[in-house]
């Protein structure tokens, strides 16, 4: 995924790297360096695509890690290296919550 939210490939094969070696949920970053607030909001929904496409379960407490487990399905959750995306934009917490961020 680049800095402008765009992607050559939304397969997810690389989450199959985590699936093989037996993991059962595992983070995806939706933000670094200099993100702003919108391709922030286009890798989550390239995540949320990717998610929805392969079948995994978007993680949100640590209780859903235990849920995707039993449920032997694969759990992704989202983190971000990077907050400047927000620093103008406060009131885009509550959003980014909600997305799963």
């Amino acid at each position: 995924m680049s800095g402008d939210g765009s992607s050559t490939d939304s397969s997810g094969k690389g989450f199959d790297y985590y699936i093989e070696g037996g993991v059962t949920a595992a983070a995806a970053s939706v933000s670094g360096g200099r993100f702003d607030l919108e391709a922030v909001r286009k890798v989550v929904a390239w995540f949320d695509g990717i998610i929805e496409r392969r079948g995994f379960m978007k993680i949100h407490t640590a209780a859903d890690i235990e849920r995707a487990k039993r449920e032997k399905k694969f759990g992704v959750w989202y983190h971000m290296q990077s907050a400047t995306c927000v620093e103008d934009h406060m009131d885009a917490l509550e959003e980014l919550k909600k997305a799963g961020v």
